[in-house]
């Protein structure tokens, strides 16, 4: 994984909930199914460097414009090395 973080935050569709984690499924947990504020992840280029990271985890209103939030755009590619690996 490169260059994930550091342009801007990123949405994401999951609506935030700051309990979610303790009673969410530990496989692929879907996010909490309603709430105020959405999902985002990592940092922008005017983050502290603890927000720097594919994990760093806030939230934001879903009307917010904002210069350090945006959103990738993503292709998932084959896996060259078939299944596994």
């Amino acid at each position: 994984m490169l260059n994930l973080v550091g342009n801007a935050a990123e949405w994401c569709s999951d609506w935030y909930s700051p309990a979610y984690y303790r009673i969410s499924p530990s496989l692929d947990p879907g996010g909490a199914p309603e709430g105020e504020f959405r999902v985002v992840r990592g940092g922008s280029w005017s983050s502290g460097v603890s927000l720097l990271h594919p994990m760093a985890r806030s939230n934001a209103s879903p009307v917010l414009r904002s210069r350090e939030i945006g959103f990738r755009c993503v292709i998932e590619m084959p896996n060259r090395y078939g299944a596994g690996g």
